[in-house]
């Protein structure tokens, strides 16, 4: 058995025989540590601006993490201002409430690709992490996908031993592949939602994406998402319940 886990742009993936999406929407995320003058109170923010979701996630009492997601261009040009005015354009479009915010260090650019794969497993080769599952930035569930993926391919393996069968036995792909696909569906299709629909100028649609945001949040449709946010409410392998199978 292969296991493939190389990122979502090695050429490994295709050249194992594996059908790419392209779901690329030429994007760069902006990424940096910023220090606040006020304590954060362990909140984090997103801000859903024309240009791409703002997420501010708090690390420590003074020190948010930051993804901005920007197009290529306004990227670049942000990147190439002065410390200064890299802060100022930040404060200008989170406000007040996070207190004024001040890069610790310049940021970096991350050009953002993300795919999607319909199957992620072949005749003695499974795909995992980004390999599997290349997400945009804005849901933070990139690691937590990772881990499942490898939580999961432990059950099968386990279960493939107990009868006597080899880690490359057709049954391992085959419920790898349905124990996985319908939690990276949701999420590849969640992230991607949000941020095509949020990122644009304001208008009908974005405005009407933002009323039916407004309402799903305070229904019961939204705690399905919200637990799969806090841990994976689709994945339900062994270890994520503190069972070490054997």
């Amino acid at each position: 058995l292969r296991v493939i886990c190389a990122g979502g742009r090695s050429p490994l993936i295709q050249q194992a025989g594996f059908n790419v999406t392209d779901q690329a929407a030429w994007q760069t995320a902006l990424v940096r540590t910023l220090r606040s003058d006020i304590p954060l109170h362990h909140t984090a923010y997103q801000r859903f601006l024309p240009s791409g979701p703002l997420a501010l996630m708090p690390m420590d009492r003074q020190h948010y993490s930051l993804v901005w997601t920007l197009s290529d261009a306004q990227a670049q040009q942000l990147a190439e201002l002065n410390p200064d005015a890299q802060s100022r354009c930040v404060n200008d479009v989170c406000g007040d409430e996070t207190g004024y915010l001040e890069f610790t260090e310049p940021p970096q650019c991350w050009k953002l690709a993300p795919t999607y794969l319909r199957r992620i497993t072949r005749p003695g080769i499974v795909l995992a992490g980004d390999s599997a599952h290349s997400l945009h930035p804005l849901a933070g569930m990139g690691l937590n996908l990772g881990l499942a993926d490898a939580a999961t391919l432990l059950d099968c393996l386990v279960n493939a031993q107990r009868q006597g069968l080899t880690a490359a036995h057709p049954s391992v792909m085959t419920a790898y592949q349905r124990s996985r696909q319908a939690e990276i569906f949701a999420l590849t299709a969640a992230t991607q939602g949000l941020n095509r629909l949020f990122s644009r100028e304001q208008g009908l649609l974005r405005g009407w994406g933002g009323l039916g945001m407004s309402v799903f949040g305070r229904t019961a449709l939204m705690h399905p998402i919200k637990r799969i946010a806090m841990g994976g409410r689709l994945s339900q392998p062994q270890l994520f319940s503190g069972i070490l199978p054997h």
